[in-house]
Formats: C-alpha cells, structure tokens, sequence
C-alpha cells in the first residue's frame, strides 16, 4: 500500500489524514501529543502518528524521504520551510498552508530535485478554485 505523511494534526490535517487511511498508510506528524491522540482515537489502527519538530527541516525532509506522497497542513509561519524540505526529498506535495512567501522561487529547486507540489492548496481559495475551473471545463 502506498505511504502517505501528513504534516499537522490540527482540525483540517487530522481530517486530511483520515480521509487519506482509506487508501494509504497514513503517518500524521506534529508535536502535539494531545492532537495525535485525538486524531489516533477517531480515525483508529489505520493511522500511526508521531510526535516531531515541523520546524526543523531535516525532520521534515526525513518523513517526506519515506512516503509516496506528503500533505502539509501546517501554520503559515512553516509553510515555506516544509516545502522546500519536502521538494528537497523528490516527494509529492499537496500543501493547505497560506504562506507569505513566493512559492514559485522553489520551482527550479523542484525540478532539479524531481518533486511537484501543489501548494496554497486550501478550501477556499483553493480546492474551490480548481473544482470550479474543473466544472467549467466539463461544461
């Protein structure tokens, strides 16, 4: 089964992470102990947590080196920071984070490492954004 790490435990990477047990091993990361657990007691033994820095892009890099695909669901101040350790590990990435630095300067650092990413990736904007311009291209 493919591997999937989830950054954050928080109300939106908790739900990411239980959506994703379906059809994935699922690790969800954060350094709250009391979030993991929540998120262990609702979602059950599909899911394993672990408790980590987010902060530290090494630690990032680490997990994303070991999945098939990552998703970050982290505050906006370590948006930056994990995309590019995740892009460091030639990972997929799908990213929620509203982060205020450019994105794209990562683009050829993306490319040099094999990596695509999709970031600011939220409800909405976001997943809004794309599912309308999906349906326009349906109709």
């Amino acid at each position: 089964m493919a591997r999937a790490v989830v950054l954050g435990a928080g109300m939106v990477g908790s739900l990411i992470a239980e959506d994703l047990a379906a059809d994935f091993d699922v690790t969800l990361v954060d350094r709250s102990e009391a979030a993991l657990q929540r998120a262990q007691a609702r979602i059950g033994p599909r899911l394993t947590t672990q408790v980590a820095d987010l902060s530290d892009g090494a630690t990032i890099a680490g997990f994303a080196a070991q999945a098939d695909v990552v998703c970050g669901a982290l505050a906006s101040h370590l948006g930056f920071g994990a995309l590019r350790a995740v892009l460091s590990a030639g990972t997929p990435y799908c990213d929620i984070s509203f982060m205020p630095q450019d994105a794209w300067t990562l683009d050829a650092f993306a490319k040099e490492h094999g990596a695509t990413a999709v970031v600011d990736c939220g409800v909405a904007p976001g997943m809004s954004n794309l599912l309308s311009g999906w349906g326009v291209s349906r109709l």
